[in-house]
């Protein structure tokens, strides 16, 4: 599918990254919204080290979802000719 064994693990690893990434967000978005209401104390260590967390996922998933696109781009420049091939009974079937 893809030339070469780099392109297809990368191509995987975003999917995954697009896939997890916004679930994981959410999940820590949650966390830090609990953490706040339930935080008394002046010590705000967890909710950097969380919001930092958060800007981490939010840049894995922008940056998977720009290469997922700009690889369909590129994989689109190099089609083979058999991708625009329409087959008989295409034809046979009424159209307007």
């Amino acid at each position: 599918m893809f030339g070469t064994a780099l392109e297809t693990v990368m191509w995987w690893c975003s999917a995954m990254g697009i896939m997890k990434g916004y679930p994981l967000f959410c999940i820590l978005a949650f966390s830090l919204g609990k953490l706040m209401k339930v935080r008394k104390r002046d010590d705000y260590l967890d909710t950097a080290v969380l919001v930092f967390c958060m800007w981490c996922m939010l840049l894995v998933y922008v940056a998977a979802s720009v290469y997922v696109v700009a690889e369909t781009c590129i994989s689109l420049y190099a089609v083979p000719a058999r991708v625009y091939w329409i087959p008989h009974w295409v034809k046979m079937l009424p159209h307007f």
